[in-house]
């Protein structure tokens, strides 16, 4: 969803990460994931 309330669709695929993906951009893409989910109180 964008800012103005418009959602978009996006195509991710492998291409769409950078080539250096490690443990610590997995982490951010999975708290990323559960924040849009709803979760509160996320911790790193």
């Amino acid at each position: 969803m964008t800012a103005d309330g418009n959602t978009i669709e996006l195509n991710v695929k492998k291409d769409s990460f950078p080539f250096n993906w490690d443990d610590y951009h997995y982490k951010i893409a999975k708290l990323a994931d559960r924040f849009l989910e709803g979760e509160k109180n996320l911790i790193y």
